[in-house]
């Protein structure tokens, strides 16, 4: 599977929700989105509610055979997606 069909098939695997989120920290190209930020596209739900959205998306980088680890969490501060051109 190329890099491209590994790609696609991880986004189309996203809910709306997840699909925001990722959209979100691709944008940021790899630097810390604020947790607050990230937070704001959950209109008032539970904090934790972010938790398992995480969750999930790094179940789906892993089953698409993306790394889950380009996901990371800056504890206190906020999300970096570090992989290149995921969108």
């Amino acid at each position: 599977m190329s890099e491209t069909s590994i790609r696609k098939a991880f986004i189309e695997s996203l809910s709306g929700k997840e699909r925001e989120i990722v959209d979100l920290l691709a944008s940021a190209g790899g630097e810390v989105v604020p947790k607050v930020r990230v937070l704001s596209l959950l209109e008032g739900r539970a904090p934790r509610t972010l938790d398992t959205y995480l969750k999930q998306i790094r179940a789906k980088m892993r089953q698409a055979g993306l790394s889950a680890d380009a996901l990371k969490t800056h504890v206190g501060v906020g999300y970096a997606l570090t992989l290149e051109s995921i969108i």
